[in-house]
């Protein structure tokens, strides 16, 4: 856990260069919640002897990361992370590909 709470507190400072603040309980939290998702599968191994796996551990996988996920997502939008330019002079293709739908 100790890992994922360093984690999250690295990506909360990091959205301090936005000059737009932070917010330690979303995007701290979801990180803290990946660490809790690795204990509920450590958890069912013990329980039950099998590791996570197959179509339910994929299902498992993906209601649990998009779930808490967009908490993160939401939090690093409100802050303006999302229209931030990481490299604003190198290539993304990412920006490429909307400006080309959005001239169309």
């Amino acid at each position: 856990m100790g890992a994922f709470a360093v984690s999250g507190l690295l990506h909360d400072i990091g959205m301090l260069g936005l000059e737009q603040g932070t917010e330690f309980r979303s995007v701290s939290g979801f990180f803290l919640f990946m660490g809790v998702g690795a204990a509920l599968e450590y958890a069912f191994k013990k329980v039950t002897g099998r590791l996570v796996g197959g179509l339910w551990g994929w299902v498992w996988t993906m209601v649990w990361s998009i779930g808490w996920g967009t908490m993160l997502i939401d939090a690093w939008s409100r802050r303006g992370l999302m229209a931030s330019d990481f490299f604003p002079f190198a290539p993304r293709p990412g920006k490429l590909l909307v400006d080309t739908i959005i001239s169309l």
